[in-house]
């Protein structure tokens, strides 16, 4: 526990190595402690891993079912990844341990506003506030969920009473941007851009509500003030705050049609990390090699199946290439639904993959199966979508364990793929997309596997979901789509930006928009920036 401690310890000072190591020689000296697999969860997740953290939270649950600890950290972990669902089960799991526990009710209520359940936010916000957590935070989601819930005069009530207690404009601005943020996820575009201009007044110059405005509308030149504004605050700004706004920068200055001065911000914030996050490019080549050396043709048609069940649907590609456009289309059917970004298959997937073929069985697939499709969380619908891009990497595996899942696997010219990938700010463990050169090559190994999957799978496993035909024959697409995972057609799809449901992806704003086309050859307009990406394309396809 000293080693455990200490690990923690370092992770405050910002030493994550440090904390690995001390955690991981404690869990040498005691590897069955709860406690260090919830430390060790929590220093995996600062890091980004969490797929890792995770798994330390349940490994340290499955040692200690009552470590409330482990289950708010869990929870937490699932909530800022984007599974609201799996997070409001571990959050309630806190609060049958500790019924008064302030930040679970404060987070729930996160949780059910984004699964768009007003009253069991309402209720959760209220418990808080008799638990006396955070006053002024606990009025303001108040006054959020009070606003959506069509009760505006309540809610300035406790909006003016939650600003009224905060004596400090940037504690205030904090949480109206926290606000922002979350009526950005479940698609109140206007409101969001409301609680961010009230931020703007109160902090000037505070980044953040700038960057988070230039994620939720389109800007025009009657924006100059704001653009001259966030220039100039790039001099004093944090490293931190300073890669934030080159990105948004970016964004804006694109929206303007400034295309020089775009690229310049977004290689500016790309570079930014790329100085912190280093990478060999070649990890990728060896790791596509070595899955496809796992699943050539003859092996894939003898492996055993762990489930027949056709509940399943994959989506997959690169990051930006449609994907969450596809959940969306697919998730507005009436007999199927959406289950996010499930960290599933990298978590399960990768040990088995480890030590493939040897330690595949039936047995193990079958246990494979039971806990994914518990991971689905089937109810009513015929298809369940797993919208998790990388997936890419154990299609393999995942066609062997659910030979009746449908996978569709999402394309988009390589170049616009790549530049989408590359103007947006991922988190640091996307290492491959910080410069040109190594995104280049990592996507050639995305397709090498893609290809490799549909030359070894069988004929018609995979749908292929191209984004310019899309946006240029939506209802021709979407039929084809649909047909391929045998539901009827429903014109009632293609209102798929009418959903109300959050989303945490990065197309958060361009999923709440109908189909446009602008997106289409976008990257003509940097050609002259882009050499390593124009080697993706065959010059007899242009």
């Amino acid at each position: 526990m000293l080693h455990g401690l200490l690990a923690m310890a370092l992770l405050q000072a910002g030493q994550a190595e440090a904390a690995l190591r001390a955690v991981q020689t404690g869990l040498k000296l005691a590897p069955a402690n709860p406690q260090l697999h919830n430390f060790l969860g929590q220093i995996l997740g600062r890091g980004g891993d969490v797929s890792g953290a995770e798994g330390a939270f349940n490994h340290a649950l499955m040692l200690d079912a009552g470590l409330l600890e482990a289950w708010f950290n869990l929870a937490v972990t699932q909530l800022e990844d984007g599974r609201p669902a799996q997070a409001m089960t571990a959050f309630r799991r806190v609060l049958a341990l500790s019924a008064g526990h302030g930040p679970a009710l404060a987070l729930l209520a996160k949780a059910c506003y984004f699964l768009r359940d007003l009253a069991g936010a309402e209720q959760a916000l209220l418990r808080a506030r008799e638990a006396g957590f955070q006053p002024e935070r606990t009025g303001l989601w108040l006054a959020l969920v009070l606003a959506a819930q069509g009760h505006a005069e309540l809610a300035r009530d406790q909006e003016t009473q939650a600003l009224e207690r905060l004596a400090r404009p940037g504690d205030a601005a904090r949480l109206l941007v926290e606000l922002a943020e979350a009526d950005l996820f479940v698609g109140r575009l206007a409101e969001a851009e409301s609680w961010l201009r009230k931020a703007i007044a109160l902090a000037p110059t505070a980044p953040d509500p700038y960057c988070l405005l230039a994620k939720s509308r389109r800007f025009t030149e009657a924006d100059q003030d704001l653009l001259a504004t966030m220039e100039a605050l790039l001099s004093g700004a944090s490293r931190l705050e300073r890669r934030r706004l080159e990105f948004a920068l970016g964004k804006v200055c694109t929206d303007l049609g400034r295309y020089d001065d775009s690229f310049r911000h977004y290689q500016a914030g790309n570079g930014l990390v790329r100085a912190l996050v280093p990478l060999e490019p070649q990890i990728y080549v060896r790791e596509a090699e070595r899955i496809m050396q796992l699943f050539p043709a003859e092996r894939v048609a003898r492996l055993p199946a762990g489930s027949h069940s056709d509940l399943p649907v994959l989506v997959v590609g690169t990051p930006r290439s449609g994907t969450t456009l596809a959940e969306m289309l697919i998730g507005s059917h009436s007999q199927a639904r959406g289950a996010g970004e499930l960290v599933y298959w990298s978590r399960a997937g990768k040990p088995v993959l480890a030590a493939f073929p040897g330690n595949y069985s039936a047995a193990v697939a079958k246990g494979l199966a039971t806990g994914y499709l518990k991971a689905l969380e089937p109810g009513p619908a015929r298809r369940v979508v797993d919208k998790m891009p990388e997936n890419y990497w154990y299609l393999g595996l995942i066609h062997a364990v659910f030979p009746q899942a449908r996978i569709v696997h999402c394309t988009r010219h390589p170049i616009d793929a790549c530049l989408s990938i590359y103007f947006q700010d991922l988190a640091d463990a996307h290492a491959y997309k910080w410069d040109l050169d190594s995104l280049a090559l990592w996507y050639r190994q995305y397709r090498r596997l893609m290809d490799h999957w549909q030359q070894v799978l069988p004929p018609g496993a995979i749908h292929e979901l191209n984004y310019e035909r899309l946006v240029d024959d939506p209802e021709g697409e979407s039929r084809k789509l649909l047909d391929f995972l045998g539901l009827e057609w429903e014109a009632g799809v293609l209102d798929f930006h009418k959903q109300d449901r959050a989303v945490f992806t990065a197309s958060k704003w361009q999923v709440r928009q109908p189909l446009y086309k602008a997106s289409k050859e976008r990257w003509r307009r940097y050609e002259a920036y882009l050499g390593p990406l124009l080697g993706l394309v065959e010059p007899a396809t242009g």
